[in-house]
């Protein structure tokens, strides 16, 4: 209120009131990750209009739920305007998981009706497909009894659940491959290796002449 007093001691009055609004409720949401190569989306709520920063890997920055796919983990930052015009901010990092090693082994020859031993390694659980010419799908090093040249994948699944795949190659034929190299020469008294790649498959023998 204000009291206003002039020289003839006349007086008036008025008042105003002030409204104190409170600030928007906002919750950017728990921190997260994902897996490298994938994305996570985002969940912010509260009512009003929203503005994330920065925008590096999102898909948008004006809405409650992006999705994020950043290089390196970020923390984001939301804001949040209400139709008071009144700000809240809160934050939320994005953590990005590394996949793991898998390597499938070398491709591999093998003759009808008989069975290899696939060489499988990484760091987490394995699985084969397709599992129908394996003894065991599970585990790095199956035994595989394809009856055609089958390619088969290995996918590795860490403690975070972020997979990587490799493939092998078996060749199911009745002719090993052979390859005996490139022509060579050399000076009277030196040395030089034959072979070519490769010149010998696990489980079959290489006999040169003369």
């Amino acid at each position: 209120s204000v009291l206003v007093t002039d020289a003839n001691q006349c007086s008036a009055s008025d008042s105003l009131v002030v409204t104190v609004n409170p600030l928007p409720l906002l919750d950017a949401g728990q921190d997260t990750s994902f897996c490298q190569g994938g994305s996570v989306q985002l969940n912010a709520t509260g009512t009003g209009q929203f503005s994330w920063s920065p925008g590096t890997g999102l898909s948008a920055t004006d809405i409650a739920d992006p999705v994020a796919s950043p290089a390196a983990a970020t923390t984001y930052t939301v804001t949040l305007i209400d139709g008071n015009l009144c700000t809240s901010t809160d934050q939320v990092t994005v953590a990005v998981l590394g996949l793991p090693a898998a390597d499938a082994g070398s491709d591999l020859y093998l003759c009808p009706g008989f069975d290899v031993q696939l060489q499988g390694n990484g760091s987490g659980t394995p699985s084969w497909v397709p599992a129908a010419t394996l003894n065991d799908a599970n585990v790095f090093d199956p035994q595989a009894s394809p009856l055609v040249t089958t390619t088969y994948t290995l996918t590795i699944t860490d403690g975070n659940g972020c997979t990587a795949t490799d493939v092998v190659q078996v060749d199911v034929n009745d002719d090993p491959p052979a390859d005996a190299g490139v022509d060579q020469s050399i000076c009277q008294g030196q040395q030089l290796t034959l072979g070519g790649n490769p010149t010998a498959i696990p489980g079959t023998t290489v006999l040169w002449s003369p």
